[in-house]
């Protein structure tokens, strides 16, 4: 019982006696290793932030674009409303005039009773008044069957009136060679037509101006005058006449 007793003893003291091991490097390196795989992975985790903040910001720009791009076409379609709304308009305005302006044109044509003289009838058919008129012609003698040939209208010196109405129609002594309408009348003519041609120029209430050309011929020994087939301006838009004009500076 004593000797277990002291082999006992002799152990422990062994035991106490041994060498502890020094784990010093061993910790120091699980915790380096430790640090470093915290550091990979706030890198990693880093570099997705960064990979989504960069998507986002991609993203982001594309729709700005998208949007930039949805109002610039926005924008186009309102131009192109706009423009549309006004060209309906014009249209609408246009119309709208061509239906109420003047349309001045001669209407008949006749001798006049105090001397050798042409008179004009000169029509207005339209809406509204002829805001003033001028007409002026020449009158030929042509041989028969060349009267439609002889018609070539030109540039006239004319006579102006002041306004003419709506519906009303208004005869008007043209300025021509006397002494032509004498030779006709007289007989003297040898057996030649007598062509009046000439034109009227007008300018409507809205300011703008037309012309419209007129031609009458009348056999000898016949005082009714009749139109021959010609192609001639029918109120057709033109400049404002040359000159002053005291009717057109009041309008």
């Amino acid at each position: 019982m004593v000797r277990v007793f002291l082999f006992l003893m002799v152990l422990l003291e062994s035991a106490v006696a041994a060498p502890v091991p020094d784990n010093a490097a061993a910790v120091k390196d699980l915790a380096e290793a430790h640090r470093n795989e915290r550091d990979v992975i706030a890198q990693e985790s880093m570099a997705q932030w960064t990979s989504v903040m960069g998507v986002t910001s991609i993203m982001g720009t594309l729709l700005t674009l998208v949007a930039a791009g949805a109002a610039l076409w926005s924008v186009h379609l309102s131009r192109r409303a706009l423009g549309q709304a006004e060209e309906s308009v014009a249209r609408t305005v246009e119309t709208g005039e061509a239906q109420a302006r003047a349309y001045v044109y001669a209407s008949a044509a006749s001798f006049s009773s105090e001397g050798p003289d042409i008179l004009i009838s000169v029509t207005n058919t339209g809406q509204t008044p002829a805001a003033y008129f001028q007409a002026g012609g020449e009158a030929v003698l042509v041989g028969d069957g060349k009267v439609q040939e002889a018609i070539q209208i030109k540039e006239y010196e004319k006579k102006e009136w002041p306004a003419l109405g709506a519906g009303t129609t208004l005869k008007v002594k043209l300025a021509v060679n006397q002494a032509i309408i004498s030779r006709f009348q007289s007989g003297k003519a040898q057996g030649q037509n007598l062509l009046v041609m000439g034109t009227i120029l007008y300018r409507d209430v809205f300011g703008f101006h037309f012309e419209t050309g007129f031609a009458f011929y009348v056999k000898p020994g016949d005082g009714r005058f009749r139109r021959p087939v010609a192609n001639l301006p029918a109120f057709e838009p033109t400049d404002p006449p040359k000159g002053k004009s005291p009717y057109w500076q009041a309008r």
